[in-house]
């Protein structure tokens, strides 16, 4: 039992390690909030608020709980400026 112990103590260590590491690596960056204009002001909505994202043409709407946002902007460049779209839980899906 305490070899057992042991072995999942030493994997969840080596899995946040690695969770670190990547975090590290260059040209990788997590992203926590978008920033974009609307209606002439500047919004900031932290990714871990979105909720779900609509396609629209050439624009995307966010929703963030009670709010949602019309950008201008495609869902492959919404994604790229994300880097990291599972990190947050997020992924860009066509339906």
């Amino acid at each position: 039992m305490r070899a057992t112990n042991s072995a999942a103590h030493r994997l969840s260590a080596v899995r946040r390690l690695e969770a670190l590491l990547e975090e590290l690596r260059p040209g990788v960056r997590k992203e926590e909030r978008l920033v974009f204009k609307e209606n002439g002001r500047v919004i900031f909505v932290r990714t871990e608020s979105l909720d779900w994202i609509e396609a629209d043409g050439n624009y995307v709407r966010l929703h963030a709980g009670n709010e949602s946002h019309y950008v201008r902007g495609t869902l492959a460049k919404l994604e790229a400026q994300l880097r990291r779209p599972t990190s947050c839980g997020l992924a860009a899906r066509r339906s």
